[in-house]
């Protein structure tokens, strides 16, 4: 019968020669696992080892890490929100079977049950499933499915549903030309979302310049934000956006009538900028008109409108640049209403 000529070695290539007989040829590449996250893969003891796996934890708790087996490169996307969305005047739950159900006013079908008459009791969202994440505008509402198809449902007068009308719609309808989101963020009356290539893209109402395209003409489809990149969360205020980058930087745009921009001054912005002075930011909040960051030491700073003491520092003055919360430390997460 045939000569075998395995020598019991994985990190060979066995092979037999008429003349020569038995060949056993070391190769390398014979214990790659084409997984460029695992490192360089080696042979010990005559068995293939995989390299030390890279870690791409960026130790914060908002994002989701992974490492691509092409090119080894990290990503960081924001974690979906949690399931419940409030808006104006309306209330949404995702359940865990990916259906949405809404319940309160329903004066702009913002519920999308297909009607506009309001409820005290929650109705499944029309012909949405397979969804991972809600958001609730002043009269509209946002769902952002397993796909990455983002569908939008309400009020539509600003042209905040993305469907490329001014139409309200009583069931979601798709936001046009949007594939590969990985969260969205909803203001009064306009829409964001954040792609999982770090870039962000809004649509809607943009009277303050808060779509971020440099200019305050609504949109009613996607508008990429200009100038930035590598943004790993995104969060809406009223009439304002913030973006948390991956180098823990924060940037916004939009309104700054109480400094909620936090570049330290009250002048509106069509494009984003820097917080001043905040870095090492691991999460970041936008409420009504003022906005609050985590940092990766457990200390939480704020900015923006403060007639309620919502920043926390012991006064009542609004903030254009960052302050502390006092007496606040060992922080996990935050929330802004």
């Amino acid at each position: 019968g045939a000569k075998t000529c395995d020598d019991g070695n994985t990190c060979t290539t066995d092979s037999c020669d008429k003349a020569k007989g038995c060949t056993f040829t070391a190769n390398a590449a014979d214990c790659s696992d084409g997984d460029a996250c695992t490192g360089t893969d080696s042979c010990t003891q005559s068995k293939c080892v995989a390299g030390k796996a890279k870690s791409c934890d960026d130790k914060n708790p908002t994002t989701m890490d992974s490492c691509d087996s092409k090119t080894a490169a990290c990503s960081h996307v924001s974690a979906p929100k949690p399931p419940i969305a409030l808006g104006g005047n309306h209330t949404c739950a995702l359940k865990n079977d990916g259906t949405v159900w809404c319940w309160g006013n329903n004066i702009k079908g913002q519920l999308g049950v297909g009607s506009t008459a309001s409820t005290t009791a929650p109705g499944m969202v029309k012909g949405l499933s397979g969804v991972k994440a809600i958001i609730a505008g002043d009269r509209h509402t946002c769902a952002l499915k397993n796909d990455g198809t983002v569908w939008c449902w309400g009020f539509n007068g600003y042209g905040q549903l993305g469907d490329g009308s001014e139409t309200d719609r009583t069931t979601p309808v798709a936001v046009k030309g949007l594939a590969n989101a990985e969260a969205i963020a909803t203001g009064g009356h306009f829409t964001c979302a954040l792609k999982n290539d770090g870039t962000a893209c809004c649509w809607g109402y943009n009277i303050f310049g808060q779509l971020g395209i440099g200019s305050q003409v609504n949109q009613t489809t996607p508008i990429a934000v200009k100038g930035l990149t590598h943004i790993q969360a995104i969060t809406a205020g009223f009439h304002f956006v913030c973006a948390l980058k991956n180098d823990g930087s924060a940037w916004c745009w939009g309104h700054n009538g109480y400094g909620q921009l936090g570049d330290g001054s009250k002048v509106n912005r069509g494009t984003p900028v820097a917080v001043k002075g905040v870095a090492n930011a691991k999460a970041i909040e936008a409420g009504h008109d003022h906005v609050c960051a985590l940092k990766t030491d457990g200390a939480v700073w704020c900015w923006g409108r403060n007639d309620k003491g919502q920043l926390g520092d012991g006064t009542k003055v609004a903030k254009t640049t960052w302050i502390a919360v006092k007496g606040l430390a060992k922080a996990e997460s935050i929330a802004a209403g």
